[in-house]
């Protein structure tokens, strides 16, 4: 839904339905002809080894994902659960993008 989101007004045509556990097959499969897709950027990187393979990045403005941590109450270490999320709340923006 969210990638949909992100294509906009684009309607692709499904010629068949493949799938895929890691990014690395599916840029693999993208690689040898069998669609488009989208990756995190931080993923593009396996893109150097794969010269039939082109990452066209996004343009502004860029798709944001909002995250959330969740835990258990009463979690036994629901102490570092906390602590962690601080750390996470007080990191650069840039750190974040990733």
């Amino acid at each position: 839904e969210q990638a949909l989101a992100v294509c906009g007004n684009v309607r692709p045509v499904a010629m068949a339905s493949y799938g895929a556990t890691s990014l690395t097959t599916l840029l693999q499969m993208v690689a040898h002809g069998l669609g488009v897709t989208l990756v995190p950027e931080m993923a593009a990187s396996a893109a150097g080894v794969m010269p039939d393979l082109r990452i066209v990045p996004f343009q502004e403005p860029m798709p944001q994902r909002l995250i959330c941590m969740a835990w258990r109450r009463n979690r036994a270490r629901q102490d570092e659960c906390v602590e962690l999320a601080r750390i996470i709340r007080g990191l650069d923006a840039a750190v974040l993008r990733v």
